[in-house]
């Protein structure tokens, strides 16, 4: 999602979770990591060049990037999922009065996340077996499209928050990014009861 106002001498500014959410940005918290800042970042750069503009990039919690977006305080947010909603607080790339697909940075897919001892499950179409809530990040989409599903949602400010709610049973699954939840788990010994369940939501 992009919304820019005018190119003509200031800086552009872009926003992005602080969480990383690997490979499209890479590190946490409020600076970029320079040697290998991701490849969302690395594109932006190539725009930045070419049209001989400044770029600052800040690094906020989700929800915060939104907010901000909506505010008029920064210019630009990604990586956005598409929203109706969203269309309200900024500009994705059109055709023909359509969203342009071809314009995309990527595609991501949302999955559910479960300890393997759960007897949780998704079909495609609905939960089976959800008795409590699922986790997910404050101001991503899932949230949004989960409550609309009559799912309780219990938001936190990142996947990892929710992964460590989930292997100590506070909750009974997670709603996430799929290769990023999947890196947190290959990397992190402490989730491998943690099992991702097909198809993605």
């Amino acid at each position: 999602m992009v919304v820019i106002n005018s190119f003509a001498e200031r800086t552009i500014i872009f926003a992005l979770e602080e969480s990383e959410n690997y490979p499209y940005y890479t590190g946490y918290g409020k600076t970029l990591n320079c040697d290998k800042p991701g490849v969302s970042i690395e594109l932006l750069k190539i725009v930045e060049e070419e049209l001989g503009i400044d770029i600052e990039f800040r690094r906020e919690p989700w929800k915060r990037v939104i907010d901000d977006l909506e505010k008029g305080k920064i210019d630009g947010a990604f990586n956005a999922s598409f929203k109706q909603e969203r269309t309200k607080m900024g500009v994705y790339p059109k055709k023909d009065g359509n969203v342009d697909e071809s314009k995309r940075i990527t595609t991501l897919s949302y999955c559910l996340y479960k300890r393997k001892d759960s007897d949780l499950d998704w079909n495609g179409g609905e939960f089976i077996n959800l008795k409590g809530a699922l986790g997910a990040p404050l101001g991503y989409s899932i949230v949004s499209d989960l409550e609309k599903m009559g799912v309780k949602v219990e938001t936190s400010k990142s996947t990892f928050t929710d992964m460590k709610k989930l292997k100590y049973r506070r909750i009974e699954g997670v709603a996430a990014l799929e290769q990023d939840t999947d890196m947190v788990i290959k990397n992190n010994k402490e989730y491998q009861d943690i099992v991702k369940v097909s198809p993605p939501i």
